[in-house]
């Protein structure tokens, strides 16, 4: 695939947005990553679990965690992103997010 269509097929979002409708940045450093997870621990539960393959169009990215680049690079590890929604969740409502987090690992 060249870069036009890439481009075309997969357009770089403008503007996402964080849960609390900031917009939502990557900055490459644990303390970006560890402030990603906390805005999104009060959505990691069954939030999540409904709203997960729901796309609210590319200005609204409030239904997923967008935590991979951190995890990924090792800024935050697995173990603390579940040890985090643990204490904020009941596993049963937080179970499909633990799924995705050890899925992509």
């Amino acid at each position: 695939m060249n870069i036009v269509t890439q481009a075309l097929l997969f357009p770089a979002p403008k503007d996402l947005r964080e849960p609390s409708g900031q917009s939502l940045t990557w900055e490459p450093t644990r303390g970006a990553g560890l402030a990603r997870l906390d805005a999104f621990l009060p959505f990691a539960g069954s939030t999540y679990a409904s709203s997960r393959n729901t796309d609210f169009g590319p200005d609204n990215r409030t239904n997923v965690s967008a935590l991979s680049p951190y995890l990924a690079r090792r800024m935050i590890t697995e173990p603390e992103v579940v040890r985090s929604v643990l204490a904020r969740h009941s596993f049963a409502s937080a179970e499909k997010f633990i799924q995705e987090v050890f899925w992509r690992a």
